[in-house]
């Protein structure tokens, strides 16, 4: 999916855009003074990046406390479950309100086994964007893959309890999916591999944050106490 060309607003205009089903493709848009601000998200699905306006995202960063995947290595499809959860301070403005999340990368491991994380028969399902549900404030939303029976499916919930500060509160979770390889780079000293994840908020006014990190999961549950077969992955 390509980015329209981002207009260039006039003084006292909203910039904003909307997902065109049939061209499937996000449109800038720029709303006259006054007017109403056309409803972002008219949409049945997406799947692709979440669009940015020229190449300017605003400084983030992502710092996760908490994390958890079961079911590594099993062929049998569906059955795996993801957690990670943590805090984000976004060094910027976004309203949450009609806002998506892209996950780009979930359990990513860098140099080793790439994305652990996969859909049915092992296919690729990344990146995903998430809709933010109807009832979501500019300070709160719960957003989720849609239609909610695919597998996997994706709910992450995004709020802050001081919206001043920038930092919000984030609780990712993937049920019904898939994690086939086993990861490559699990140290047998440590018990470590580093992972990458990275999403991107877009409230389709202000420019995207984006978050990433890579930090060390914990190698656990070892098949034969091998440490090339773990069979859930930790973090811490």
């Amino acid at each position: 999916m390509s980015n329209g060309a981002a207009p260039n607003p006039a003084a006292g205009t909203t910039q904003t855009s909307i997902y065109d089903k049939a061209a499937n493709n996000w449109m800038p848009v720029v709303t006259a003074p006054g007017a109403a601000r056309p409803d972002p998200f008219t949409f049945e699905k997406c799947v692709s990046p979440a669009p940015a306006f020229g190449s300017i995202s605003q400084p983030t960063d992502l710092n996760p406390a908490s994390g958890a995947a079961n079911q590594v290595g099993k062929q049998q499809a569906g059955g795996a479950q993801v957690r990670v959860a943590g805090k984000l301070t976004i060094n910027g403005i976004v309203d949450l309100r009609g806002s998506v999340v892209t996950v780009e990368r979930l359990l990513n491991e860098i140099d080793g086994a790439g994305e652990l994380v996969r859909g049915s028969a092992g296919a690729d399902i990344l990146p995903i964007t998430l809709f933010a549900r109807a009832a979501s404030g500019p300070s709160a939303a719960v957003y989720e893959s849609i239609p909610r029976s695919d597998r996997p499916n994706f709910r992450m919930e995004v709020k802050t309890r001081t919206p001043a500060s920038g930092v919000f509160e984030f609780n990712l979770k993937v049920d019904r999916a898939s994690m086939p390889g086993f990861p490559e780079r699990c140290d047998s000293r440590s018990l470590t591999t580093p992972l990458t994840t990275t999403f991107t908020v877009l409230d389709g006014v202000n420019p995207p944050a984006v978050a990433t990190i890579t930090e060390a999961w914990r190698c656990t549950d070892l098949a034969g106490r091998d440490p090339r077969f773990p069979r859930s992955l930790k973090l811490p």
